[in-house]
C-alpha cells in the first residue's frame, strides 16, 4: 500500500500559512532549493509538509488534509481565539475531531491522536 510521502502546499502568502499551521504545533525550517523560492518545510512522522509561493501564472490549489493530533481541545481552542474553526468538535469511529479552512480555504480536519 503507498504511504503519504510529502504535501506541497501553494499559496501567495506563504508566511501567513505558515503561522496558521503553527497554531497545530507544526515547526517549520525555512529552505531554498538552488534557484528555486525559498519555502517552509516540516516532517511529522514520515510526511513532509511544504509551503511554497505562487507563482504568478499559477492559481490558488484547494488541497484537503488531515492531521492527527494530541490534544483536539488544545488546537480547537487556538484557531478558536484567531477565528479560523469551522466546526465544533465531534465524534466519529470514536474519534474526537473538528473541521477548519485554512486562510486560502483549504479543509483541514484534525483527529484526536
Amino acid at each position: 500500500m503507498p504511504e503519504l510521502s510529502f504535501v506541497v502546499i501553494k499559496t501567495i502568502d506563504p508566511e501567513r500559512i505558515k503561522r496558521f499551521y503553527e497554531l497545530l504545533g507544526i515547526t517549520f525550517e525555512e529552505e531554498k532549493h538552488g534557484n528555486g523560492p525559498k519555502h517552509f518545510a516540516a516532517t511529522l512522522g514520515s510526511v513532509v509538509l511544504e509551503i511554497y509561493p505562487l507563482r504568478p501564472s499559477e492559481t490558488s490549489d484547494r488541497t484537503a488534509l488531515g492531521f492527527t493530533v494530541s490534544n483536539v481541545s488544545g488546537v480547537f481552542d487556538a484557531l478558536c481565539a484567531v477565528g479560523y474553526v469551522y466546526s465544533t468538535p465531534f465524534e466519529r469511529d470514536g474519534k474526537r475531531i473538528f473541521t477548519v479552512f485554512d486562510p486560502d480555504g483549504r479543509y483541514i480536519e484534525l483527529t484526536q491522536k
